[in-house]
């Protein structure tokens, strides 16, 4: 996010969604073409996992229905498992 930010990436959060320790983020870019990764209807979908109150994992995903199954699997898949799910990046790295 930090990175989203350094570059100026604006938007608006269109939907919140928990499910257990999960909460997908749909967000709408200000700017569809500065984003790299794939928009669903110009929304990029985010899965984001909170653990003893801190955020523990962020994970891009492709589309609404993928961000939805990730976060009701309740594991995490190996990467390259799913095609529309990036690897996630570490905390340290943001």
């Amino acid at each position: 996010m930090s990175r989203n930010l350094a570059g100026r990436l604006r938007g608006q959060i269109e939907e919140t969604i928990q499910d257990g320790s999960c909460v997908i983020v749909a967000f709408r870019p200000e700017r569809p073409g500065w984003v790299d990764r794939p928009l669903d209807e110009g929304i990029a979908y985010m899965v984001v996992t909170i653990r003893d109150g801190q955020v523990v994992e962020m994970r891009a995903c492709a589309d609404r229905a993928v961000a939805l199954f990730y976060a009701q699997a309740g594991e995490r898949p190996q990467c390259g498992q799913w095609r529309g799910v990036r690897a996630p990046l570490p905390i340290a790295a943001m």
